[in-house]
């Protein structure tokens, strides 16, 4: 493997050009909803609130009902069943629902028009709030009707002038409403916050403008314990805080990279594991599966919050064992039918766990470099979607929407429904349109990095990124650093898929490689150069800058 610089920036200070806009001061537009809600409560009608089976949709749900309680009403929650009902709001839930009622969506609801109309025909007030696209036609959104619309990416589609940043998850958008009808000075906003920045980087929102504020004011709100007993014991329990030093900076403590690989998971387990109510949660029967398992953990009191914390963790680690045995599943069909070389990898296997298929496209989009479709069941089969940042897969859909039943999402994921027969004709459509798109050779034998620095700066730019460029995510991305002179004190293989390298006062560990193999190239008293991520481990109560290796540079520049 080859290296490369990736750019030409000669300081840290150089790599982040674009804006990174933190205003505090923005605007947003709730239009009559506050009205609306207010006038609901006041004459004591039921509120319920419809949300989604995912950690933005549980986290959205969380704030709406805690906004709700304090201006003096208990909405219902409904969550979708993932499994038999799917994404959004559907005729069932609105025929539970009481006449003359008020209805508020969160994170979906843009494109219900048939639930819409449905609910309206009962006398229900209907306020949809969403961060999702509307359908179009001719160039122009067709939206649901409703009584009331907040999606900012419908006033930024329209030129409306009531919003000035348009790229919130469903939480986002309700923590805005949240804020606006309490009060930005309201001090029970940081539990809210906590919610949010949770969900803004497990729904890969991007990381610039206010979605930064967000995610600062949150991560600092769980980190000094001014959230949800419920979020707290959850974010105690998978990123191990108790490990950590009181005094440690809260954005160092928990990352971006924290909350999508340890917490996202852990909110969506449930409901992609159970569909049933699970003897001794009987809040599970009000409308909703394991999502309603997710929803309870995180907004647990100091009660309950340990044992609804353990219930998650455990789904959390089922998924993980079954998402392994299913994922060797998908991957010996791609191997027998020999789909390696394919624009756009189309995996059929009629009988793999449902709830885990967004998993395994996303496994499969990573390894592959490819937009990936993996899909199951018989005569009506359902898929999950992920693509690469080239290629905007709502779009590629619809130039094969004859194919299929349905289909929805956006660019980077989305979810289809077609018959078993017409699987080989998408396979075909879909490698013809994506021809040539393939980037999986461009950089198949090269590593790039951004910066080069010595061992001995490791510390300063620690504190720098902690400082300035931190929490990173998506449109942030972590920096990539070629380090020069780390000087080998100790080898040390962990479990044998784990080398770390310990120097003076850090250390350098690399996952997932053959840590035995490995350790054999290297000696106490070498001075090597390598490539990787700096960060921060924390370990009973001490924490110590940490690289996290990519790759190590060879004397001929060669890349191991």
């Amino acid at each position: 493997m080859k290296l490369k610089k990736r750019g030409n920036a000669e300081r840290i200070e150089d790599l982040y050009s674009y804006e990174l806009d933190e205003r505090e001061s923005y605007a947003f537009d709730i239009k009559n909803a506050g009205d609306m809600i207010k006038e609901a409560i006041a004459a004591g009608r039921p509120v319920t609130i419809i949300g989604d089976y995912d950690a933005d949709g549980v986290t959205a749900s969380a704030i709406m009902v805690s906004m709700l309680t304090i201006l003096g009403t208990k909405p219902k929650v409904r969550l979708p069943l993932r499994f038999t009902e799917g994404y959004g709001m559907n005729l069932t839930m609105i025929d539970e629902l009481p006449e003359n009622s008020l209805l508020i969506t969160v994170d979906n609801g843009i494109t219900a028009h048939e639930a819409v109309r449905a609910a309206k025909a009962k006398g229900i007030q209907v306020i949809i709030t969403d961060h999702h696209l509307p359908d179009m036609e001719d160039g122009e959104p067709v939206l649901p009707e409703a009584d009331c619309i907040i999606d900012p990416h419908l006033e930024e589609i329209t030129g409306d002038p009531g919003y000035d940043y348009y790229s919130y998850c469903g939480a986002g958008v309700a923590l805005m409403i949240a804020e606006q009808l309490l009060g930005k000075d309201f001090e029970g906003l940081d539990p809210l916050y906590g919610y949010a920045a949770v969900a803004t980087v497990a729904d890969v929102m991007p990381l610039t403008g206010h979605n930064r504020g967000i995610l600062k004011r949150g991560i600092r709100a769980i980190k000094e314990h001014r959230v949800s007993e419920g979020l707290y014991q959850i974010c105690n329990k998978q990123l191990k805080l108790y490990e950590q030093p009181a005094e440690l900076n809260p954005l160092a403590a928990i990352s971006g990279v924290d909350i999508s690989y340890s917490l996202a998971p852990a909110l969506n387990a449930p409901s992609r594991m159970v569909e049933h109510t699970v003897e001794g949660f009987g809040y599970v029967q009000d409308g909703g599966d394991g999502a309603k398992i997710a929803y309870a953990a995180l907004t647990a009191g100091r009660k309950n919050s340990e044992a609804m914390t353990n219930v998650l963790v455990d789904y959390n680690r089922q998924r993980k064992e079954e998402a392994e045995k299913g994922y060797e599943t998908v991957k010996k069909v791609i191997k027998d039918k020999h789909l390696e070389n394919d624009e756009v990898l189309v995996v059929y296997v009629p009988d793999l766990k449902p709830g885990l298929l967004g998993v395994y496209a996303g496994k499969l989009e990573t390894e592959y470099h490819v937009p990936a479709i993996v899909l199951y069941g018989h005569e009506v089969c359902h898929g999950s979607c992920r693509s690469t940042e080239n290629i905007n897969i709502r779009d590629v859909l619809a130039q094969a929407s004859d194919l299929l039943i349905s289909f929805g999402g956006h660019a980077g994921a989305a979810g289809i429904t077609l018959p078993e027969e017409n699987i080989p004709a998408l396979a075909r459509r879909l490698n013809t349109i994506c021809f040539g798109t393939r980037s999986e050779d461009l950089d198949k034998d090269t590593l790039f990095y951004d910066l080069e620095i010595d061992a001995s700066q490791i510390q300063a730019v620690e504190d720098y990124m902690v400082d300035y460029l931190m929490p990173f995510g998506e449109a942030n991305p972590e920096p990539e650093f070629l380090i020069r002179g780390f000087d080998v004190q100790y080898v040390r293989n962990l479990a044998g898929k784990t080398l770390r390298l310990d120097t003076y006062g850090f250390s350098a560990i690399r996952f997932q490689v053959d840590a035995k193999e490995l350790a054999e190239k290297f000696q106490v008293g070498d001075s090597i150069d390598l490539v990787g991520k700096v960060s921060l481990n924390c370990f009973r109560g001490v924490a110590r800058p940490q690289i996290v290796v990519d790759g190590y540079v060879g004397p001929d520049g060669e890349v191991f």
